[in-house]
């Protein structure tokens, strides 16, 4: 899967699932956090975001995911999921 299908997918799975749609972010918007008042995801939609990616592209995130990469912003989530794919082929 490339970078695009990526983004893709991600952006069905979370407008699918959380009724939230990433794909209207702004460039600008991209280098925010997800928390962020120009863009206005609360926390629990982080962790919603968490789970409901692990299960659409059978994953499993680590805390150094959260933390070292922070997983609070849009492109390092798509980072993430890549390199987990990545791991896996």
């Amino acid at each position: 899967m490339d970078r695009k299908e990526i983004i893709n997918e991600t952006n069905l799975v979370i407008r699918n699932n959380l009724h939230i749609d990433l794909s209207k972010l702004t460039k600008e918007q991209e280098n925010y956090s997800l928390l962020h008042p120009k863009v206005g995801l609360e926390p629990r939609d982080l962790v919603a975001i968490f789970f409901e990616l692990q299960n659409a592209f059978n994953i499993k995130f680590e805390e150094k995911d959260i933390m070292e990469n922070r997983f609070d912003y849009y492109n390092n989530i798509i980072d993430i999921i890549e390199e987990k794919l990545r791991k896996v082929s």
